[in-house]
């Protein structure tokens, strides 16, 4: 597979190993992660777009927002299907994000 190099948003240097690539957001903008964690907070972010697709983030809300949603189920009692529905979404959209994080980028590095 051909060796790609991608370019520090930030810093303007490549990135050379997959342990210091931080691909971020939605529009997955790719920053070293000592640049990435410079910066995290000094620019005004939407509430997913400020942290890292390749991280430890997505699988955390995972978890968080299935959480929420099973325990309003139990609590609540609306329809299994609808909550079902959503969990599943929940889960394909994290998997869709991480997808295409690695595609676009990690796959490219050993």
């Amino acid at each position: 597979m051909e060796r790609k190099q991608f370019i520090c948003n930030e810093c303007k240097k490549p990135i050379t190993k997959k342990s210091d690539l931080a691909v971020v957001g939605n529009s997955f903008i790719t920053y070293h992660n000592d640049c990435f964690d410079a910066i995290k907070h000094k620019n005004v972010y939407a509430f997913y777009s400020g942290y890292k697709t390749n991280g430890w983030f997505p699988w955390v809300m995972l978890v968080l927002f299935n959480a929420i949603l099973w325990a309003a189920y139990y609590f609540l009692h609306p329809p299994f299907e609808e909550v079902f529905i959503f969990s599943m979404f929940i889960l394909a959209m994290t998997l869709f994000f991480r997808g295409i994080s690695y595609v676009l980028y990690e796959r490219f590095y050993k």
